[in-house]
């Protein structure tokens, strides 16, 4: 009997196996999100954070005479936003990747209908419509614009490996996290 039951946990291990591979936690996915999200060149820095459901981006530029600015950094409910679809030969692809000297990945960031996020910049780079000053810098270094799309780039070695993980973790995080469903 003994051996029985030995041989019945053992079978259900292997069987289970498979299943607790494929187990990955919100945090698990949250970092899968952020590193896909993070690039750095000697010009440009990149990174995304995950809060709850709502990705924030960051892109600082290297200003002469200033040094690291904060030049981009959209804020976005992520149920609410569709990644662009540049699928080719039946394979979907939710980034683009072009082999240039040095590489570059493009995930397209678009709001649904009838929604938007904001996008937050500095004052050097002049407003083209309506806007409200940021809460940085006490409002007189960066202001906020409505936007319907956006988009991260990225340059540099192994960026279709980090635009693959961001946009896989991505979706799977809004699909198990962010969406009403039943």
């Amino acid at each position: 009997m003994r051996n029985i039951l030995n041989v019945i946990a053992l079978c259900c291990a292997v069987l289970a196996s498979p299943l607790l591979a494929d187990e990955v936690t919100r945090e698990d996915l949250i970092a899968q999100i952020e590193a896909g999200g993070r690039n750095e060149t000697s010009e440009e820095r990149h990174e995304v954070e995950v809060d709850g459901c709502t990705l924030t981006t960051f892109r600082w530029k290297n200003v002469e005479d200033e040094g690291w600015v904060l030049w981009t950094s959209f804020t976005l409910p992520m149920a609410s936003v569709d990644l662009g679809d540049f699928s080719k030969s039946g394979e979907v692809l939710r980034y683009s990747y072009l082999e240039a000297s040095p590489p570059l990945t493009l995930i397209v960031l678009k709001a649904k209908s009838g929604t938007e996020f904001t996008h937050e910049k500095p004052f050097e780079r002049t407003p083209k419509g309506e806007f409200e000053r940021s809460p940085r810098g006490d409002g007189t270094t960066h202001y906020i614009e409505r936007k319907n799309s956006g988009f991260i780039l990225h340059e540099g070695q192994d960026v279709q490996a980090k635009a693959e993980m961001f946009t896989k973790g991505y979706l799977r995080y809004v699909r198990e996290y962010c969406t009403f469903t039943g």
